[in-house]
């Protein structure tokens, strides 16, 4: 079984994957953990830097090999955060050219683990994952700006389209945690 949780930073991945996790009795992955480490050890400026070379910080290889691992294992898994997370937030030219080779190679990937599977989108309008984010330790500079997060949820938005597995949409303003997990559960028990 595999559930794949995207979105935008404070739609409430984390807390829908903790509490699958809890009510499932599967694991959650975040492939991105080192990142935000960094942030907390002061080395965010470094990953700026790397982003001006080109190098995504939520990259598309750390996706892939997680789910890589996932399947040669044999496992089930909660990702919290999935390659639509690098392709949507991304600037580069080269990733958003390639975002088909990419999904594709995802979808390789997620067929190798026993379904079922299922796709969760978590979106919520700027105004309230902004306040979500408020009382975090973290500086996520990148979304702060309306417009840019406008564009992150857009491409968010196409990519939910794209996705060939079965998949779910949740606007985590209207819909309780609770309620969002009942739902989601219930999906995958069809």
């Amino acid at each position: 079984m595999l559930i794949a949780i995207d979105g935008v930073d404070g739609v409430g991945k984390t807390t829908y994957a903790t509490r699958l996790s809890e009510a499932l009795g599967l694991r959650r992955v975040r492939s991105w953990e080192h990142a935000k480490r960094a942030a907390k050890e002061g080395k965010w400026e470094q990953w700026h830097q790397l982003m001006a070379c080109g190098v995504e910080v939520n990259g598309p290889v750390e996706d892939l090999y997680s789910l890589d691992i996932i399947g040669v294992l044999g496992a089930s898994a909660i990702l919290d955060r999935t390659i639509t997370s690098a392709i949507a937030y991304s600037d580069s030219v080269l990733i958003r050219e390639r975002s088909d080779y990419l999904l594709n190679a995802w979808y390789l990937l997620v067929s190798r683990i026993e379904p079922p599977h299922l796709f969760v989108w978590l979106r919520s309008p700027w105004s309230t994952s902004s306040k979500r984010r408020e009382g975090r330790d973290e500086k996520w500079g990148d979304i702060e700006n309306k417009a840019r997060y406008n564009r992150i949820q857009k491409r968010y938005a196409e990519l939910f389209e794209e996705v060939r597995i079965p998949k779910i949409a949740i606007d985590t303003s209207r819909v309780s945690v609770e309620s969002g997990t009942k739902r989601i559960i219930g999906r995958l028990r069809g």
